[in-house]
């Protein structure tokens, strides 16, 4: 698929709501205020990039609400906001993070920005050192390197929304959480899911 259509196909896939947990709030979705000035998108491209460098490669959480703004919203399965929209419960997520893995290091692999959207392919990884809470698993000691891709929304300078998709099963599989015997065989599922 060719670059261009490729964001065009994320766009559509992200402006849908395809994956998102909850309804995204009416002031998340409306466009780019007229009392801001609007960014180009090299400029979203580079605000995501300083994010990504200053708030976990430098592991630095509390920088997170710099860039985010006052009504940031998270739409991420795997780590839904806790809160209403805002920037303490991002800091907090990325907080556990870092807990979790004390040498949480990220490579944004491909960057493509179009508008108020920055779509971002980064690999993530560290050894876990902490207790994963939301998913209820302990504290592996191991080393694992899995990818996502996040798409940002860009409002008056600031990172006003995202939508992430992570592979977790990967992590989990190189920390040991899930094992090849565990897929190969069917178990009750832990979550709500439609019987075929």
């Amino acid at each position: 698929m060719r670059p261009a259509a490729l964001v065009i196909a994320m766009l559509i896939v992200a402006g849908s709501g395809f994956g998102t947990a909850r309804a995204i709030p009416g002031a998340a979705q409306s466009a780019t205020p007229a009392a801001c000035a609007a960014t180009t998108p090299q400029q979203n491209a580079d605000l995501v990039r300083r994010y990504t460098q200053l708030v976990y490669d430098n592991h630095d959480p509390q920088a997170a609400a710099q860039f985010l703004a006052d009504d940031f919203n998270r739409s991420n399965p795997g780590r839904p906001h806790t809160n209403a929209p805002g920037t303490a419960d991002d800091v907090a997520r990325v907080q556990r993070s870092l807990e979790e893995f004390p040498d949480l290091s990220g490579t944004i692999d491909d960057v493509i920005a179009s508008g108020d959207r920055v779509v971002v392919r980064l690999t993530v990884g560290g050894t876990q050192q902490g207790a994963m809470a939301d998913f209820g698993a302990p504290a592996t000691a191991r080393p694992a390197k899995w990818s996502m891709i996040v798409i940002w929304r860009v409002a008056c300078g600031k990172l006003a929304e995202n939508w992430v998709v992570a592979d977790r099963l990967t992590e989990m599989r190189q920390l040991g959480i899930v094992t090849d015997d565990e897929l190969s065989t069917v178990g009750t599922p832990t979550v709500a899911t439609p019987v075929p």
